[in-house]
């Protein structure tokens, strides 16, 4: 018998914090613009039970990930396999702050133990999408992208849909880094216009392969004015689509991988900085120098084993990965059958294609070799020879 649940859970502090995102955000602020959620939805198709987590934040650690791993295995067995994710808003609390993270944590606690799981018919599920770069487009001067790619998977139940899940590759940094508030930028502004339209549904946010996407060329300002103007036309685009519902059965398949990472340091050419940038380029490349030296000093802070998840809906796949990875490597995939996002169980810095040629501030925070880089194309690879497309 099949079972599904879902909850939403406010994650804004009773207290004090940082925002996080930014260097320069070091004010602790306790203003609320919007509300930050974790939405938590629990699927068990008879054979395999997932626990999908997303947080209106920067990103959620590999640590807190592993604490929540035995809750959530109590709660809904031993078998069941958490994935986590986050929007990754700029302007959500301090993924740094211990009092902060504990607090969090106590209370997904509180939220888990209080779930119930509801039997379910047969569920199915479709999925449409469209490429979008009135949102997102490449925030790098010359370099484009053609993968800005917005995609619902909706699940269904006896022709009634339960679940949306949403996922667009963009950066959600509309909002200026000195906003005195905290907010879930366009991904929560979409998801609250989402459940006002559709109050029976389930809606939760993944954000999708988008180091080099962003919102930088794409705003009028950064303003909140912008958040709704950008948040609005995502609504249009999603109810535009032809939610008709499939036949396409829904079961479950989750496989964890795990790669080794090496990193080098290597000289970066400075000479390369090109004329012609956006004044905010030419800032982030000097936030991009002292974030590197800062890396430098703290190699104990880089990762070096990485866990890559697919979550296989029986010819659609989400590829979970943790690092700011470049929307290149989705050409790696079919995207009728395959998906890549970020920001998913940890965190990571950029992860930019082999021989990028651009000087930019992602260039100074990536630090895997060519061979690591390698491995992992090769294991995208063979995940997308893999996967069967939705009949």
């Amino acid at each position: 018998m099949m079972k599904l649940g879902s909850k939403k859970v406010c994650i804004n502090a009773p207290f004090p914090t940082c925002q996080c995102g930014h260097i320069t955000q070091t004010n602790l602020i306790d203003t609320i613009h919007d509300p930050l959620y974790a939405r938590i939805m629990v699927i068990d198709d008879g054979t395999t039970r997932l626990c999908h987590i997303s947080f209106d934040l920067l990103a959620f650690s590999y640590d807190q990930y592993q604490r929540l791993v035995p809750i959530i295995e109590d709660k809904f067995g031993p078998d069941c396999k958490l994935i986590t994710s986050a929007t990754h808003t700029h302007s959500g609390h301090d993924i740094r702050n211990e009092h902060y993270l504990d607090w969090l944590h106590q209370t997904l606690v509180e939220t888990i133990e209080s779930m119930e799981l509801t039997p379910v018919e047969d569920l199915s599920f479709t999925v449409k999408q469209v490429h979008d770069q009135t949102i997102g487009q490449s925030r790098i001067s010359g370099y484009e992208s053609n993968n800005e790619l917005l995609t619902t998977i909706d699940i269904h139940e006896n022709g009634s849909t339960k679940v949306r899940m949403i996922i667009y590759n963009c950066h959600p940094t509309v909002l200026s880094a000195d906003v005195p508030y905290f907010s879930a930028e366009f991904p929560g502004y979409v998801l609250a216009k989402e459940e006002a339209l559709h109050p029976d549904m389930f809606v939760t946010y993944i954000n999708g392969a988008c180091g080099d996407i962003s919102t930088r060329f794409t705003r009028k300002d950064q303003t909140y004015d912008s958040v709704i103007q950008l948040g609005d036309h995502m609504v249009e685009t999603i109810e535009s689509m032809d939610h008709v519902i499939a036949s396409n059965p829904l079961k479950l398949n989750i496989c964890f991988h795990q790669l080794n990472y090496e990193h080098t340091f290597d000289p970066i050419d400075l000479s390369h900085i090109r004329a012609g940038l956006s004044q905010r380029e030419y800032i982030t490349i000097e936030f991009g120098q002292i974030m590197r030296a800062k890396l430098k000093e703290m190699p104990e802070s880089l990762i070096h084993t990485g866990q890559i998840e697919t979550l296989d809906f029986n010819g659609f796949t989400i590829v979970f990965f943790s690092n700011e990875i470049f929307s290149a490597y989705m050409d790696l995939f079919d995207p009728s059958r395959n998906l890549l996002v970020s920001y998913s169980n940890g965190y990571g810095p950029y992860v930019l294609p082999i021989g990028f040629e651009y000087l930019t501030y992602e260039t100074f925070t990536d630090t895997l070799t060519v061979s690591t880089k390698e491995k992992l194309m090769d294991l995208f690879k063979s995940i997308n020879d893999s996967t069967k497309g939705v009949n």
